[in-house]
Order: structure tokens, then sequence, then C-alpha cells
């Protein structure tokens, strides 16, 4: 976000935020309605003010459901309010809606921070007040705080931390320095990040304008967690991070979950992304008792990425056939496809894919049929064991034999390096080869099929890697490329079926 000097009058200008006079007056684009606190009779839940810290006069909003006799303790949910840290109020409108909302639907008490904002507060201010708000709540933990809500009615053993944008950034920032200092009387079970604010290695003349004491994206740990020698410290069990497709901010958010999922903190982190809309089909044989559990099969379609489809009917044809001889569960991913989505968007969403079918290794997933039906002892993804990849004719790059079908590729994925760097089409330059999962990798490929040798060099350079799983080869005289969707009544159907069954089933 660049300065701009749109007038004579104005020194500093960051549409749609705020823009700044010469006179110093601080002039923002949007303004939003408070709501007084009170009671809303369509939940039944209560709200009222309240001071959280004396000194800076910053306040804060709570919100109580229906209490159902005096003992009854409720989960405590402590909300940060976006807004580019310049902008909104935890006393607006669509706050007051929302964490009414939230409260009424969770049957928690939710309290929110009205901290100071920027500019007229320089960064880290919101960042202070919300940790003193955080203090403020700690001090309730024995029963002998300034406000009988908290004291009488909130279980402190049950604490959320939610934001969202720039709210995100500041829930992040007090469960690490909770972390930090050993808060006492609260136990943060999850932290839930909206659309977090994070930074990127460009300058943001805004966050710089906003907050003059940064030393810039790469060392400033508010803006890049990566270089936050506490992340580890960061006092939640649990975090969630959500994206949206659209969102300019959405890259940060991914960045962050790759950034905690690396780091040596010891919780559980996830992302959610539900806008995309990445659908799969899950294929289940007859289940002789309720307890049976059956191997699972993750089954991503060919197509070069543009064509097919996981919903076809070659798909469920082959995968009702191999669910049937093999008695096992099948997940076929329906990826986007390239030209409305650009690769990788691809193979973005079959990680997602993959990343869902793992949350149900705990038997609490989303779908009953994997959660009470599927082996997760075979597939490793967090709690999941991957045991073994079958690659039936799989693509990989070669520029001088394939080479209009790698200008395609190129052209579908603008920023591939191609083969010589591009890890996606070379595996032999990807330098995690040799930490791929599985301890075992069919490799099918079809004696006509014109990229045969990719699938015979890919086994060779995952045989010379230091990755320490078996490969095995399986060739089909006399086929070509994908026959057995083609035409699934060929007599080679049946083989190269039963070695996939032998492969699944082997000891």
């Amino acid at each position: 976000m660049d300065s701009n000097s749109g007038s004579a009058d104005i020194t500093h200008n960051f549409p749609p935020f705020f823009k700044v006079h010469k006179d110093g007056r601080i002039e923002r684009y949007a303004v939003f309605q408070h709501a007084p606190a009170g009671l809303d009779p369509t939940t039944g839940i209560e709200s009222k003010d309240v001071v959280v810290s004396p000194d800076t006069g910053v306040k804060a909003r709570i919100f109580l459901p229906k209490i159902n006799g005096p003992d009854q303790k409720l989960p405590l949910i402590i909300h940060y309010h976006g807004g580019g840290f310049c902008l909104g109020s935890a006393l607006d409108l669509p706050f007051k809606f929302f964490l009414t909302s939230l409260a009424a639907q969770a049957n928690a008490v939710a309290i929110t921070i009205d901290y100071r904002l920027a500019p007229e507060h320089h960064l880290p201010a919101a960042h202070n007040d919300s940790w003193a708000g955080l203090q403020w709540v700690a001090s309730h933990a024995n029963g002998q705080g300034p406000e009988s809500w908290l004291n009488e009615h909130v279980d402190f053993g049950r604490v959320y931390l939610v934001g969202e944008s720039a709210g995100a950034n500041i829930a992040s920032y007090v469960a690490i320095k909770a972390g930090v200092t050993g808060l006492a009387g609260l136990n943060i079970i999850g932290t839930l990040l909206v659309h977090p604010y994070f930074g990127v290695k460009e300058p943001d003349r805004m966050y710089e304008f906003m907050c003059p004491t940064s030393t810039g994206f790469d060392n400033d740990p508010i803006i890049n967690p990566a270089v936050d020698p506490n992340l580890k410290k960061l006092k939640s069990d649990r975090v969630l991070v959500c994206v949206a497709e659209k969102d300019s901010l959405r890259n940060r958010g991914v960045n962050y979950y790759e950034t905690l999922s690396k780091s040596e903190w010891n919780g559980n982190v996830m992302i959610k992304a539900p806008e995309i809309g990445v659908k799969a089909r899950i294929f289940i044989p007859k289940i002789d008792g309720l307890d049976r559990k059956l191997p699972v099969f993750v089954h991503y379609h060919g197509g070069g990425f543009c064509v097919g489809s996981a919903l076809n009917i070659r798909a469920m044809v082959m995968l009702t056939s191999l669910v049937s001889k093999a008695n096992l569960i099948a997940i076929s991913i329906e990826y986007r496809l390239y030209h409305e989505h650009p690769l990788p968007i691809a193979y973005e969403d079959s990680w997602a894919g993959l990343e869902w079918v793992a949350t149900h290794s705990n038997g609490l997933g989303s779908d009953l049929w994997l959660n009470d039906h599927a082996d997760f002892g075979r597939v490793l993804l967090g709690g999941l064991k991957i045991e073994g990849l079958v690659m039936v004719h799989p693509f990989f790059g070669a520029t001088k034999e394939l080479g209009k079908i790698i200008e395609m590729y190129k052209f579908m994925y603008p920023s591939s390096t191609r083969c010589d760097d591009d890890p996606k089409l070379n595996p032999e330059v990807d330098v995690n080869l040799k930490s791929m999962v599985g301890d075992r990798v069919l490799v099918c490929v079809a004696e006509k099929d014109l990229i045969r040798d990719r699938g015979l060099a890919y086994c060779d350079i995952l045989l010379k890697s230091e990755w320490n799983g078996n490969v095995e080869f399986y060739e089909t005289l006399g086929e070509g490329h994908c026959f057995h969707l083609f035409n699934p009544n060929r007599e080679n159907v049946g083989p190269l079926n039963d070695i996939i069954v032998n492969f699944i089933y082997q000891d």
C-alpha cells in the first residue's frame, strides 16, 4: 500500500483505509456505526462494556448467554477485531452481530478488546492493548477479578482466541506472549485465525507509517512469524487458519500455516479453505460388521491437468471395480482444472483433499464412512500412515521427447521453470524426494504409451535416491496410455487390477 499525495492538503494517502492532512488530522475512508450494549431479544445474549486498562482507557465488550444455574461455567472466546490496525471498533454494529451470534451458537462467553487504533497510536499500541486485555481477563481466573460475569460464569480451562485479518495477527501475537511470559490462569485450548494479515517482503508503506519502529519484514516478528524465536512457545493446543480463495491475503495465511507446521511448536495446526469447493467421491464396499476397518485408496485422476473429472463415468467404472475386487475404501479427489484454474491449483487442491482425509484419523472427521470404516494405520499425514503409492502411467517431463506436451504444461503453469529445475516435472531435482512418505511405490507403464519411458526414469531416479522404500515395476504389453479407462473390458485390465490389489495387500 503505497502513499500518494492526492491533493496539496494531504501528506499521506492509503486508500481504502485513511489519509493524513498537513495539519495532522486523520481522515478515515470508512466509519462504522457503534451499537450500544444490552440484551439481544432474539438470542437472549446480554452484553456490557467494561474498562480493562484505566491507564489507556481501553475498553472491552462482554457477551453472556443465558445461564442455567448459578454454578454453570462456560467456555470463553477472546476476540480481536480486524481493520488493518486502523479501522473499526469492538463496539461497532458488525462485531456486535457477529459475537452475539457466536456466543449463542457456541454457548460461550465472548469478550472483544477495543484496542487503540493507528496511526494516532503507533503500532504496537494495538498489540500492547490486546495483551493488557488478556492479562485483565486472566486476573479473574481465581474468581477474584473486577468483573462478576467472568468470575461467576467462565471456565478458564476452556479459553479460545479468535481474530480476523489484523485481529488474527494480534491473536497470534498475544498467544505467543502468553507462552513467553508464562501467563497463569488461562488454558488456551485453541486459536482461530480468520484471513490473517502478515507481511510480505515488498515494502508496505502503510504499515511502515503506522509502525515507525518496525525493522522491516526480515526482522519484524509481528509481521513475519518465521523470524520470531518465540514462535515455538505459542500458548495454544490447536491453531486453525482460515483463508479465502479470492482474498489478497490468502497466501499470507498459507505461509503462516506452513511456518507454524515446520516450527518446534508442539501443538496441532490446521488450515481451512472451504470456499474453493473441492469435492471428492467416496466408494465403499459392503461392510460386514460395524467395527470392520478397510484400507484407504486415495485417487487422483489423469487428463493432463486440464480434462477429466473424478466424477465421470470412466473414473466411476474403474474405482467401482477396484473397490469391489480389493475390498477397500476409495476416495477420488475432484481437483480444479486448467485453464479456469492455472497450475499449481490442481496440486494445491489435491493436497487439501489429502489433508481432509487425514482429519478423519481420530474418528472425528466430517464423513461418517471414513470415521467408521477407514483403517488409517496404512497412510501418514499427521496421524495417518501412508503405506504405499500406486502410479499408473505417470506423467513427468522430458524436454526432447515430449516437447509439445511440455510446451502445453508451460502454458498452463507460467511460473514453472521447465524440466531442468521444476521438481513437479523432474523428481531428480527435488531435494525432498528422500522425504517422500510411503514404504513402497508401484509404477505401472504400458508398452505403447508415449510417456512409458518417463515411468521407467522415475523408477530409476527413486532407486538411486536416498529414499528408503521399495520400488516395484509392472508393464502391460501391447497397450497404450490409460487403456484401462478407455476400455475397461479389455483383457489386460484384469491383470493390471490384480497387480494393484496384490500390492495393496502385501505384508
